[in-house]
């Protein structure tokens, strides 16, 4: 939470970013060209992430990347409430497996 007066881009005394993680702000020039692999990331690896988890947000790649089909439905109109075509679903390992979509794998 912000002190009275301190500006939203100023961190409190002690913050994580205060130990040492340079943090550098892009210009207008500068683009971000590439999104790592959260979970590659996490054991070693580096990898592009094709996709973002629709749960939490995580960069995932196609290794770990999950897509389910999904049922998209209307509201209650007359006529057709489901449509045609499956939307897809796409998540990271954890999600996956906190929605239960991997059914006990």
């Amino acid at each position: 939470m912000r002190a009275p007066g301190q500006r939203c881009d100023q961190r409190p005394e002690g913050h994580a970013r205060d130990e040492g993680v340079p943090v550098r702000r892009l210009t207008r020039d500068e683009e971000v060209t590439d999104v790592e692999c959260y979970d590659c990331a996490r054991q070693g690896r580096t990898a592009s992430a094709v996709a973002v988890c629709m749960r939490c947000g995580a960069g995932v790649c196609v290794d770990h990347a999950h897509e389910t089909p999904v049922e998209v439905r209307r509201a209650a109109n007359p006529g057709q409430s489901e449509m045609p075509d499956p939307a897809r679903h796409i998540t990271c390992p954890v999600c996956y497996h906190a929605e239960g979509l991997d059914h006990g794998r």
